[in-house]
């Protein structure tokens, strides 16, 4: 990999948080009763899927469909931070520092803005958020550091 296919990998990567935030915030917007309709329609489609593997559901609500949304989305935000703070070799106490209070940041703006669309905000939605985060940003941690970064020649771009 040469010096302009880092530079664009990590580009990519700062896009790709740019969007998994847009598509985070975006949803906080949404009123409370479409929100919960889109959610209804999901776990109606997982619950027919599961059916057709054989296992029977019987969800009551949406509820744990929600919070594991949380989990995943800010999941998926915390591994792209993570990437990148690699590959910039960032990783270090600090690097982690500015890494989290981004994910608390996040998690809390999140939560501010379901107060616009008269949704609520809740203590327990930002802790799910950053937790969600934090695994995230570990575990490609754990995984760039044990299986990618043997692969990047880092002389290359000193």
């Amino acid at each position: 990999m040469d010096r302009r296919d880092y530079e664009r990998l990590c580009r990519l990567i700062k896009i790709l948080i740019g969007l998994t935030l847009a598509f985070i915030w975006v949803n906080s917007l949404v009123p409370r009763a479409e929100s919960q309709a889109m959610s209804q329609g999901l776990l109606e489609r997982i619950v027919e899927l599961f059916r057709a593997l054989g296992i029977h559901l019987s969800p009551k609500s949406d509820h744990l469909l929600r919070k594991l949304a949380h989990i995943t989305e800010f999941g998926i935000l915390g591994a792209e931070f993570s990437l990148l703070l690699h590959l910039r070799d960032r990783q270090g106490p600090q690097g982690y520092v500015n890494c989290a209070f981004a994910g608390l940041s996040a998690a809390v703006m999140d939560e501010s803005l379901q107060l616009l669309s008269k949704r609520g905000s809740q203590v327990q939605d930002v802790l799910l958020d950053f937790c969600g985060y934090m695994v995230g940003l570990w575990l490609c941690a754990v995984i760039f550091e044990r299986f990618i970064e043997k692969r990047i020649d880092r002389d290359k771009f000193s």
